[in-house]
């Protein structure tokens, strides 16, 4: 060993497979906490879903090397019509409760009754799921760009201090939901299907 060089192990399918568990158990236990009012546990969720998903050249994710990316995924978010002049948020729907239907609640959409969309892992993880709209200026982000977006320099796994604009002007708009409107109320969640992630894939059939 030279310096802090440490050899390679090669971990065996069953190795990665209770790396998936942990995963997922960090998952389920920080929607709980984020339903609690932890929200800032947004962070660590965006870290274990980067794990799991995110691929590049050098690196392969969690469900990559499990070979689980290859199945199809199911997708809650609704259809995206981009001639529309007003914001579309694909994850999560808006409730009116007070009596003036004046004070949206922002709630997880969860999973949809009736048949189920499929998608491929690429077209799942990276097609339009928010899109936030102010005047002439459009936003959008996917699955992957949220959850990047967050745990690559928002705290997740790193901070930084000049991060990305459309990071920066998402968190300042109030395109999604008016000034008068209330933080999202407590859901309790029994699998990792927290906002602002939608909900995990289930294996078709």
């Amino acid at each position: 060993m030279q310096g802090d060089r440490i050899a390679r192990v090669k971990q065996s399918k069953s190795d990665i497979e209770n790396r998936l568990r942990e995963q997922i158990g960090f998952l389920i236990t920080s929607c709980r906490l984020y339903d609690h009012g932890r929200h800032a546990e947004a962070k660590r969720l965006a870290l274990a879903l980067r794990i799991l998903f995110h691929q590049t050249r050098y690196s392969k994710s969690l469900l990559g090397q499990l070979g689980l990316l290859q199945m199809l995924w199911v997708d809650t978010a609704g259809p995206y019509d981009p001639e529309n002049l007003v914001s579309y948020v694909g994850l999560i729907s808006i409730r009116f409760d007070e009596p003036s239907g004046r004070i949206p609640w922002l709630v997880p959409k969860g999973t949809p009754s009736g048949k189920l969309k499929k998608r491929q892992f690429n077209k799942w993880w990276s097609r339009p799921v928010i899109v936030a709209i102010t005047g002439e200026e459009k936003v959008s982000f996917s699955r992957r760009g949220l959850v990047l977006n967050v745990a690559e320099t928002d705290g997740g796994a790193h901070v930084i201090r000049d991060s990305m604009r459309s990071t920066q002007s998402f968190r300042g708009r109030t395109a999604l939901v008016s000034r008068r409107s209330r933080p999202v109320r407590s859901i309790q969640c029994s699998s990792p299907s927290c906002p602002p992630f939608g909900k995990l894939p289930m294996r078709s059939s």
